[in-house]
């Protein structure tokens, strides 16, 4: 799925390889350095946090705040096709049950 990464110089379209109450895993053109403060933004919501890591265009992002299970639900189903199918495969396995209630 896509979002738009903003940092304090820049915002760029990147795709979201994975995401949780917790965090993000981002494919980027431009890196941005570790420890930068970023927000993730999709039309309904934004998600601040830190970026954790980056190497090859590739980063993880730590959010601020525990994100709801129902938003990160929520932006997995809207974003469709085969977010949908992996949200659908992931409530199959239980694999949501680790997060714990939030």
């Amino acid at each position: 799925m896509t979002a738009d990464l903003v940092t304090l110089d820049s915002v760029q379209r990147i795709y979201v390889e994975s995401l949780s109450t917790l965090g993000a895993g981002l494919l980027v053109e431009d890196l941005p350095a570790v420890g930068s403060e970023v927000v993730l933004a999709w039309p309904a919501y934004d998600m601040a946090g830190t970026v954790a890591w980056a190497a090859d265009h590739r980063c993880g992002v730590t959010f601020s705040r525990i994100i709801p299970l129902t938003i990160v639900e929520e932006i997995i189903r809207t974003s469709g096709g085969r977010n949908s199918q992996k949200l659908a495969h992931l409530r199959a396995r239980g694999s949501f049950s680790k997060l714990g209630k939030i």
